[in-house]
């Protein structure tokens, strides 16, 4: 064997000793436990219980589709009376998220997200729990979105708002309401709640909806459909807002409906959820009355037989008036005879 050879062999072992060291290292790190401990910051008015605030360790992993998921609680303490917690012999994962949680008033606060990595062995969080505030007027709109799809003898509204909570409390609605208006005529209202079920915090008035429910400090997204009659194939929709028409778009599938309006100004197709759409957007304009004329909507048989009913009304009327000058000129002229 040479030199050369040896010295390879030399070269490569130590290779494999270093990448086997640096495995047990890494192992030795995983398997060390690690403690998360912090406070939950409340607002004032609000009072821990006797027994403290029950605070849990979610884990958050991604699966074999790409997809972040929870595994459920990993760990369940008690907080002090002051919220402070600690939770010790947390295995350490390096591959993994974590999120402390707690509820207050019935809802479910979340820390910052932690990721874990191998030196520290000790975290500190703070879950921070906003106060409650009754102001509905700091509620500012960000974006509104009116997608118009056609039915028959109908056009069937979907309006997607952007609520923003710019203050750092939850503003309650329940007893003011934050209003939205409606156009005239609506039918078939409904609004779905954040798991797409049927949601009742709301209530209905003339051309109006008040929405009735808890608003946390960012954004909050709000989701409501409704139908808008048609006739002959031709609707025209009038909305107002609070707020500047620039904040409005409104998009219909391509080729579906033909939308004109004053108030707004074309901006191009584009997809949405794999559906090409024709958009626009509100202008800039001292008024925040917006008025759609929408065609192009698939017509009813009513619409028709209506129409049918007129001509047979004023066929009718023709008839009788004939008959009724008839009848005026038989008796004159039988006495000229």
């Amino acid at each position: 064997m040479t030199l050369q050879k040896i010295r390879e062999g030399e070269k490569l072992l130590k290779i494999i000793l270093l990448l086997i060291a640096s495995c047990l290292h890494l192992m030795v790190y995983a398997s060390e436990p690690v403690e998360i401990s912090g406070t939950i910051v409340i607002p004032q008015g609000v009072r821990i219980p006797d027994g403290g605030l029950d605070v849990v360790l979610l884990k958050f992993v991604v699966n074999d589709q790409g997809e972040i998921t929870t595994t459920g609680p990993q760990a369940r303490v008690k907080s002090q009376k002051d919220g402070s917690f600690r939770i010790p012999n947390i295995p350490r994962e390096l591959r993994a998220a974590f999120r402390i949680g707690t509820r207050v008033r019935d809802r479910l606060h979340q820390s910052n997200v932690i990721f874990m990595n191998e030196e520290d062995s000790v975290y500190q969080v703070e879950v921070l729990i906003p106060g409650l505030s009754e102001k509905v007027e700091v509620l500012e709109l960000e974006k509104a979105s009116l997608i118009l799809e056609r039915g028959l003898g109908k056009i069937r509204v979907t309006e997607v708002w952007e609520i923003k909570n710019p203050t750092s409390d939850m503003v309650d609605s329940v007893k003011a309401g934050f209003r939205i208006n409606l156009p005239d005529s609506i039918s078939d209202f409904s609004m779905p709640d954040e798991m797409g079920q049927q949601s009742t915090d709301f209530s209905l008035g003339e051309n109006r909806v008040e929405v009735r429910r808890v608003f946390p400090p960012g954004s909050t997204q709000l989701v409501f459909q409704y139908s808008v009659s048609s006739f002959l194939g031709q609707v025209v929709m009038t909305k107002t807002f609070r707020d500047s028409l620039e904040k409005v778009m409104v998009f219909t599938p391509v080729g579906q409906l033909e939308v004109s309006s004053g108030q707004l100004k074309y901006k191009g197709d584009q997809k949405l959820h794999k559906t090409a759409f024709t958009s626009w957007q509100g202008k800039a304009l001292d008024t925040g009355k917006l008025e759609i004329k929408i065609s192009e909507v698939p017509v009813k048989f009513l619409d028709y037989s209506f129409i049918i009913l007129i001509m047979l009304m004023l066929l009718s009327l023709c008839v009788f008036m004939f008959y009724q000058f008839r009848l005026k000129r038989t008796p004159g002229q039988s006495v000229k005879a």
